[in-house]
């Protein structure tokens, strides 16, 4: 290893479960570069092999990020104007001890999360978080009709992260959360429950594989997260216990001469004799989670738009780079959802599309 202390070299071999003479081969190294860089404590890590015959000497470089950082920005689009976030993090790009991480966002939908861990060394990280938002949603229902939604979102969450199994990083604990709904002019699809207040405590688990080379505008690797969360109880209104499963899978192919394709899958499934209003499905818009946590992005739908409790969505996009920094993203998409996970949703039954065309600067 170069650039990087004794102490951190042993938390390393530890986490990654490498050893000193171990045999690698390309796929290995890649792996073992894209697990190193994924623990944020780094800014760049990269290898070299030396030697003229075999076994030759693999040498891991590593350049440290800052460990606490402060940092802002600015959002200006038609719906929320201008929106501000803050950001405040401690020790959090060490690979071992106490972290902290604040987060604040000013806009007609502000939040603020604080989000708390302990990294050790050979056991996994313990979590608390803390969120809590002011949600003022623009709606539409297919399309035909502008609707509101303003409502209050607390969560706090206890978990354990970095739990190894296979090539995914898992993560499960328990959430709670309470919802006060202060303004509603919409309707929303039959399945769904509605109560102005109410609480839930549930338990999760994710597991996500990630080897994308880079977070906004990848050329290989792939995305691979499952989640399941069990709402066991409901506070403030009887509610039976109900299941939502989720997946999202994608793949960068890097065709050469600035273009790449990306094919990505959504799968959202709701299993229960009825799902409160909070957990519904959403889609629409550019941002995940711009509304709602499990809101998915879908382009040709502006805004926010509530469909079924089990929904599909495959999505398209080829990307072209003419210069550096600079690029041009061609997506395009479908979407079907039904109440029942039957051959509507899969085969058969009314299906979404949308097509759009997207340019992007890479500052960083």
């Amino acid at each position: 290893y170069k650039g990087i202390s004794a102490k951190e070299v042993h938390y390393l071999e530890r986490s990654v479960a490498l050893t000193p003479g171990k045999i690698f081969t390309k796929e290995m190294i890649d792996q073992l570069v894209s697990r190193i860089y994924g623990t944020g404590a780094f800014s760049y890590v990269s290898y070299e092999i030396i030697g003229s015959d075999e076994p030759y000497t693999l040498i891991i470089n590593c350049r440290r990020s800052p460990v606490h950082s402060i940092s802002g920005g600015m959002r200006i689009d038609s719906e929320s104007l201008v929106s501000a976030i803050m950001n405040l993090n401690l020790n959090g790009r060490n690979i071992e001890g106490h972290a902290l991480d604040l987060t604040m966002r000013v806009s007609q939908s502000p939040y603020i999360k604080a989000h708390w861990s302990y990294k050790g060394v050979g056991w996994p990280t313990f979590n608390i978080s803390l969120y809590g938002a002011y949600n003022n949603a623009k709606l539409y229902q297919q399309g035909i009709k502008k609707m509101n939604l303003s409502y209050l979102d607390t969560k706090a969450e206890a978990f354990l992260s970095d739990l190894k199994w296979r090539k995914s990083h898992v993560k499960g604990g328990l959430r709670h959360e309470y919802f006060n709904i202060r303004n509603m002019m919409m309707s929303i699809p039959s399945e769904y429950s509605f109560t102005k207040k109410s609480s839930y405590i549930s338990t999760f688990v994710n597991a996500e594989s990630n080897t994308l080379d880079n977070g906004i505008f990848p050329w290989s690797g792939a995305k691979a997260k499952v989640s399941l969360d069990y709402i066991m109880k409901g506070f403030g209104v009887y509610t039976d216990p109900f299941l939502i499963f989720s997946t999202e899978l994608s793949k960068v192919y890097d065709l050469g001469h600035g273009f790449a394709i990306i094919p990505r899958a959504d799968i959202r499934l709701g299993f229960g004799k009825e799902i409160p209003t909070p957990y519904m499905n959403v889609i629409g818009g550019t941002m995940p989670g711009r509304y709602f946590t499990q809101q998915l992005p879908f382009m040709g739908i502006a805004y926010a738009v509530p469909v079924s409790n089990k929904i599909i969505m495959g999505t398209f996009d080829l990307r072209w780079s003419p210069a550096k920094d600079h690029y041009f993203t061609l997506e395009g998409g479908f979407f079907k959802d039904s109440d029942e996970l039957d051959a509507k949703l899969i085969w058969i039954g009314h299906q979404n599309f949308g097509v759009g065309l997207e340019y992007g600067y890479d500052s960083i």
